[in-house]
């Protein structure tokens, strides 16, 4: 009769209690509210930060844009300036002419 008493003794106490089972669940559920938060968070830094990005790329091509825009026509006054240069030379070689023709 010990032996059995015993025997139900330590399986009782082996056996987890609803209790425990139910903090344990408690636990498990917890733990995926604050997986499932923190992988939110992830997503959402994610998404601001390639936010973040796509803005900066699409202004950098503006910028690219610009500097392009910029350059054809710093090229354009450049070649502007070198026909000016052309075109007052030989108005001076005419003056000189002219001046060793009235000399």
């Amino acid at each position: 009769k010990e032996d059995a008493e015993e025997k139900a003794r330590k399986a009782a106490a082996e056996k987890p209690s609803a209790e425990l089972l139910e903090r344990v669940k408690e636990l498990e559920s917890r733990y995926e509210t604050e997986v499932n938060a923190v992988r939110s968070e992830k997503d959402q830094d994610h998404e601001y930060a390639s936010g973040k990005i796509f803005g900066l790329q699409t202004e950098i091509d503006k910028q690219t844009i610009t500097i392009e825009q910029l350059e054809r026509k710093l090229n354009e006054q450049h070649k502007r300036c070198l026909n000016l240069e052309e075109e007052l030379g030989t108005l001076n070689k005419t003056l000189d002419e002219e001046k060793k023709a009235h000399a």
